[in-house]
């Protein structure tokens, strides 16, 4: 303190710097604490000057009557008065009762005694005064362990006082006022140290600094944590994170994890504006990570473990970047992945809902597609280009529809997917052998041997196709329809606008062909099961290998009969064909923009 004493003019001046300040606006007020008053007056009196001098005070302390302790009484005696430092501001004094205010010397300061007959201090008093929490405020706080020191109206500036307080008192928790720095010797172990809120209140954690078990709320936090921390109402920036649970928290940097263990990000969000993100480096090996509840963008690094990572997004992205190579990740909720991992990373996101989502189609296209099964690979914004790929990703999600552009050969077996295009001129899918089990084939251009039982709608068949096995309906069909032993084929509206599209059924076969317009000739119909029916506006030709079974023709046309023991029971009614068949035109026109009537 600067507190001085005149001994010959017995005034002793206070100036304004040892006083508190407790407001600055609209008008400044201090407090002049009078029990540490009085330790500076005890202090003057025992000095070498002071002993040859007359008494400044006399003191009595608390006393307990009746179970309530009645406050300490502060006298100032023989003649001595105090002069505080001249200046607009007021001074409360706390701590006593006292004459203090009877024996000032008046200026422009006006002070305030809190002088009570039945003013009490009492343990109980003090300790709610606290909050069950120290204050502490580095730049407008002061020294000191005596009360108030410690309280939001008296805070102490450092962490050492402010502990012995929290000792003393009982208390775990710290509040602080602005901004600090834990120092790497500092140690604040079991602490909850809360900020005024993530914009006043900033803490800097130097590495060394031991705080485990801490809990940080309502302030923004950076550095290096140890163990078992919790993280509550913050923004994290850059942050060496060693176990534990970050919550209801804004993400703004880096968060690199440590320790051999699994962090908890729970109800977070991303607190960057534009394109970049927030970070959690992985730190390798040996550390798992739980996210739940995560709104906006997060980029996952530097992964090569096997810890497992699982992602809950309310919205949002996953950036997986090409550092994640091992491990399993499994990724929910509604948002988006961009999927850079490499290596063994195992990535599940089937349970994930984005805004670039499938709508129950994997997109193929073999000109402008990228090769690989990862998300969002076979979505209308990043086609694959190859249709194994197709299949994984369809596989992956339970998905049934492929939309396809250009041309593929099927490599492997499908059951129940349906084959799309957006017109047949664009897509032509080559069967290539391989089973198709309850297919579609969809607007598509088909050619090729088929296996199985398929349907075709709006499909064309411009050579020909073996084996077959199917139901076609509003389709064009050329070349020559080889129909399976034991199967059948099933035509509604369908059109034969070659020269004479052949028929060859082979085998115990059933055909019905109805409503068609065009030009057919039928061969090697040679089971006795075998039944073919007609109708439409059509010329057909029964070929004399045609030895058995049943032909049943009706409608408008020209039939020619040259079969040798085939039944022909023939209702057609002679006349040209009404229309002309092209290869645009079937029952239900096409056209070839992918546009139907």
């Amino acid at each position: 303190m600067s507190i001085s004493v005149n001994w010959l003019t017995k005034v002793i001046t206070i100036p304004k710097s040892d006083l508190t300040l407790v407001q600055s606006s609209p008008n400044e007020i201090y407090e002049l604490n009078l029990n540490e008053f009085r330790y500076w007056l005890h202090d003057e009196q025992d000095s070498v000057e002071g002993i040859a001098n007359l008494e400044i005070f006399t003191h009595n302390t608390e006393a307990e009557l009746g179970g309530i302790t009645f406050a300490r009484v502060i006298r100032i005696i023989n003649g001595y008065t105090i002069t505080f430092e001249n200046g607009s501001y007021a001074v409360n004094l706390i701590g006593a009762n006292s004459n203090v205010a009877d024996v000032t010397n008046v200026n422009n300061v006006s002070v305030r005694p809190y002088n009570s007959a039945g003013l009490i201090s009492s343990p109980d008093i003090e300790y709610s005064s606290f909050n069950e929490r120290v204050t502490i405020d580095v730049i407008n706080g002061s020294s000191g362990t005596l009360y108030p020191k410690g309280t939001t109206r008296e805070p102490v500036n450092n962490l050492s006082d402010a502990k012995i307080i929290a000792s003393y008192r009982g208390f775990e928790t710290l509040f602080i006022i602005g901004d600090i720095t834990f120092s790497d010797t500092d140690n604040i172990d079991g602490f909850t140290i809360i900020g005024q809120n993530p914009i006043k209140s900033s803490f800097s954690l130097i590495e060394g600094l031991s705080s485990e078990g801490c809990e940080f709320i309502e302030a923004t936090i950076n550095g290096v944590l140890d163990g078992n921390s919790t993280i509550d109402n913050c923004v994290v920036d850059d942050l060496t994170y060693i176990e534990g649970i970050i919550k209801n928290s804004i993400l703004r940097g880096t968060i690199i994890l440590a320790g051999n263990t699994t962090t908890n990000i729970l109800n977070c969000y991303d607190g960057i504006a534009g394109d970049d993100k927030p970070i959690i480096d992985m730190g390798g090996s040996g550390q798992g990570l739980t996210i739940g509840g995560y709104s906006g963008e997060l980029e996952i690094r530097n992964k090569d473990g096997i810890d497992k990572v699982s992602i809950d997004l309310v919205s949002g992205e996953v950036v997986l970047h090409p550092t994640v190579t091992n491990g399993e990740i499994d990724i929910r909720g509604v948002g988006r992945l961009i999927d850079n991992s490499s290596g063994g990373a195992i990535v599940k996101w089937n349970a994930l809902i984005s805004n670039d989502n499938y709508n129950g189609v994997v997109v193929v296209d073999t000109v402008s597609g990228v090769p690989g099964a990862q998300y969002p690979r076979g979505t209308p914004k990043m086609p694959v280009d190859n249709l194994i790929d197709a299949k994984i990703i369809a596989d992956n999600l339970g998905i049934k529809t492929l939309s396809i552009l250009g041309d593929v050969t099927l490599e492997e077996d499908f059951e129940g997917f349906t084959f799309s295009a957006l017109h047949f001129s664009h897509t032509t899918i080559d069967l290539n052998g391989v089973t198709l089990t309850r297919c579609i084939m969809d607007s598509v251009a088909v050619v090729g041997e088929s296996t199985g039982f398929f349907i075709a709608k709006k499909c064309n068949f411009p050579n020909g196709l073996s084996n077959v096995n199917a139901s076609m309906e509003d389709s064009i069909l050329n070349g020559t329809i080889s129909v399976i032993d034991g199967g059948q084929l099933r035509c509604i509206r369908c059109s034969f606008p070659g020269t004479e599209t052949i028929l060859d059924l082979s085998g115990e076969v059933t055909v019905s062909l109805s409503d068609i317009v065009g030009s057919i000739k039928i061969i090697n119909l040679d089971n006795v099961s075998s039944i073919v029916t007609i109708t439409g506006n059509f010329s057909a030709n029964i070929d004399s290998t045609c030895t058995s079974g049943i032909v049943k023709a009706a409608g408008i046309g020209i039939l020619n009969d040259s079969s040798l023991g085939t039944l022909v029971i023939d209702k057609v009614l002679p006349g040209s064909l009404s229309i002309s068949p092209t290869n645009d035109s079937v029952g239900s026109p096409f056209d070839p923009n992918g546009i139907y009537p």
